[in-house]
């Protein structure tokens, strides 16, 4: 992630659950992953602002405090 952003690229990331309900909303299956790809691209699209870019000093703090939810 941090070579994107060294290059100035922003960096969108969903979690599975927010893909499936934008897919849900817009009543959408995906069946391959051709659909999928189309399928992130518009949920990407939708997304208002991108937030702004972790502090560096707090990397490895985030990452052990990071939740996972149970699949």
């Amino acid at each position: 992630m941090n070579a994107l952003h060294d290059r100035g690229l922003e960096l969108v990331v969903h979690q599975p659950i927010e893909i499936k309900l934008f897919a849900r909303l817009k009543r959408l299956r995906a069946k391959n992953d051709r659909i999928d790809a189309k399928l992130i691209a518009s949920a990407t699209a939708q997304v208002d602002a991108v937030k702004a870019a972790a502090d560096p000093r707090l990397v490895e703090l985030a990452e052990r405090l990071t939740a996972y939810e149970p699949a």
